[in-house]
């Protein structure tokens, strides 16, 4: 049997998803794309995802690439248990990713470590 993955979206403390619903805001193509990355992340961890993957330097953020017409990211996490936490989506439009962004991903990513203490 094949190890499987488990992927979370972000949940804030309203309830909603923003990389849901990053993901539905896509053409279809993108989003077909995007789903089919976050797809193999389930089945297969980072090695499936290795060539649309990197990590970002410095931290402990992963980033999801769809190359194309928006360059699209979508920030997560490995967390525990063979699992992912998906944080934020964006369409990059500058080599580096942007400060802005990371503040975001690290907002969410503390939110969500306050749920779990409470």
């Amino acid at each position: 049997m094949e190890k499987t993955f488990v992927v979370y979206h972000y949940q804030t403390p309203e309830g909603k998803r923003p990389v849901r619903e990053f993901l539905f805001s896509l053409d279809h193509n993108e989003r077909e794309k995007m789903f089919r990355l976050i797809t193999y992340l389930a089945e297969y961890g980072l090695f499936g995802v290795k060539n649309h993957c990197r990590k970002l330097t410095g931290t402990l953020f992963w980033e999801l690439r769809v190359l194309g017409k928006h360059n699209l990211r979508v920030i997560f996490i490995p967390i525990p248990n063979d699992s992912f936490l998906l944080l934020h989506g964006f369409a990059k439009k500058t080599q580096k990713t942007p400060i802005k962004e990371i503040e975001t991903v690290l907002t969410r990513y503390q939110n969500y470590l306050n749920s779990l203490a409470s």
